[in-house]
């Protein structure tokens, strides 16, 4: 039997193996913030059924980034804070279907998300400076 190769599908698996950590961070901070979206969507179409599932999984990656701190920097303990705040959040909009609080986990996630952007840009500029030094 035959199967056929989504080349969009492998892309995405292309573009995730070559991806830096920063890279891939910001990934998942688009996916989270895609399901928001798609909660915020369904909470709409009064499909609760939907919001539910997209508001788990967009805990899931927030608990996925939330394990892959490293416990003993300042900074990943008040990011961890940040994190465990917008899962609140998540649960929250999740128990009652509130796109107030969708709104605010959105927020933040873009913000955390155009961080790393900011991040992964100078850290690329920073290197081909280098390269082009050598």
């Amino acid at each position: 039997m035959a199967t056929t190769m989504d080349p969009y599908a492998n892309y995405r698996n292309q573009a995730v193996y070559t991806a830096t950590p920063g890279e891939l961070i910001v990934m998942l901070f688009n996916g989270a913030l895609k399901n928001i979206n798609a909660a915020a969507g369904a909470i709409d179409k009064r499909d609760m059924e939907s919001a539910h599932n997209a508001i788990i999984r967009t805990e899931n990656i927030f608990f996925a980034l939330k394990a892959s701190l490293d416990e003993g920097l300042e900074v990943s303990r008040s990011i961890k804070d940040l994190y465990e705040y917008i899962i609140d959040r998540l649960v929250n909009a999740n128990l009652k279907k509130d796109k107030e609080l969708l709104t605010e986990a959105y927020d933040l996630t873009q913000e955390l998300r155009d961080t790393w952007q900011e991040a992964e840009k100078k850290i690329h500029m920073t290197h081909a400076r280098s390269i082009q030094r050598a």
